[in-house]
């Protein structure tokens, strides 16, 4: 009989994961820390780019400055990225090592109802998405203390700008808002997408029965409704996708309307000169950037919870007890019979 488990549709079996698997947190915060120096470094380039750019091009040691600052930051840029890397290859083969795990420890009742190709899925793809969502976080982390960086910056030199671009803030949220629905979206194409490849694998492996039945045609049929309904899953999530895309490409378009509007009002008022209107615009594309990345990693984390959903079952499952002393692996060596007997109930029998 099928044991029926309850799963989770929450943020629960992703933890319990992460904190059953070795997850190297330390050099996670270790790359944090060195991407966020990285950062307050590159916060002031755009200042001295507006200086250069507005005619101090002379000034040797503004130039000096700059390309030394970006050389500097550039090579510690290298090795930052081959640690992050590292990091999030050891983090997918710790939590391949304990799914793994799981199965070989599951009770044979409940692997019985499980096919062998979503098992397949479960060590690959679900955990690869389980182990971006782990560094979409991490981004997430990076992007809004560069984003609260450009702010301080730009209150620096002009507060009613950095209000104007803290007013970017309800669009985040507003771009947001499909993510939620991006969520089951998502868990619905990654079932239809397991059906669809269960559905093939057992078809393909019985190509001579379905031929020598004359099945080919109740296949056919068969195949179509599993590909439509891939299709039509895939179609939910296109059409929520090109909701989101103009919320989060119009934030662009905001902050540069922003800049170019308001900006050119303080500079026609002496209230700016150029070089901090270069310098702001230069910030507010940063801070655009950021914010546009800020969203996508937002939908992804919220889509890559369909895929924690779908590993819950192994989680929340108990392992089987292994009550054998000894292995059932026969030794290479002679098999004989020795003092073998064999009796009829009515005590006749012969012995060897």
């Amino acid at each position: 009989m099928k044991e029926n488990i309850k799963i989770e549709h929450s943020w629960k079996p992703l933890f319990s994961l992460l904190k059953t698997a070795k997850i190297p947190w330390i050099w996670y915060i270790l790359n944090v820390a060195i991407s966020m120096a990285i950062m307050l470094v590159y916060a002031g380039l755009p200042q001295v780019q507006g200086q250069i750019m507005t005619g101090e091009i002379q000034d040797t040691g503004t130039i000096v400055t700059y390309v030394l600052v970006s050389i500097a930051a550039i090579l510690i840029m290298m090795p930052t990225a081959l640690l992050g890397a590292w990091v999030d290859g050891r983090t997918t083969r710790n939590l391949r090592q304990t799914i793994w795990t799981k199965i070989v420890h599951m009770p044979m009742r409940h692997l019985d109802t499980v096919p062998p190709t979503s098992l397949v899925s479960r060590v690959t793809s679900d955990v690869d998405s389980m182990s971006l969502a782990i560094s979409y976080v991490i981004d997430v982390v990076k992007n809004v203390y560069a984003m609260a960086i450009i702010l301080v910056m730009v209150a620096g030199m002009n507060l009613s700008m950095a209000l104007m671009m803290l007013s970017l803030v309800p669009c985040i949220i507003i771009a947001n808002i499909p993510s939620h629905y991006m969520h089951d979206a998502r868990h619905q194409a990654q079932a239809a997408l397991s059906r669809y490849t269960n559905f093939l694998a057992e078809r393909l492996g019985a190509l001579k029965q379905i031929k020598a039945s004359g099945a080919e045609g109740k296949e056919d049929v068969l195949n179509d409704e599993a590909a439509m309904d891939y299709f039509k899953a895939n179609m939910r999530m296109a059409k929520l996708e090109l909701l989101a895309q103009p919320l989060t490409y119009g934030m662009d378009a905001v902050v540069q309307a922003i800049i170019l509007i308001y900006g050119g009002y303080l500079l026609s008022e002496g209230i700016m000169d150029s070089a901090s209107m270069v310098a702001l615009y230069t910030y507010a594309g940063t801070l655009s950037m950021y914010a546009y990345q800020f969203v996508f990693f937002w939908q992804s984390v919220k889509q890559v919870q369909g895929a924690s959903h779908t590993v819950a079952e192994f989680i929340q499952c108990e392992p089987e007890t292994m009550e054998r002393q000894r292995s059932f692996a026969i030794p290479d060596a002679d098999l004989r019979l020795e003092d073998v007997s064999f009796s009829y109930e009515d005590g006749k029998g012969l012995m060897w």
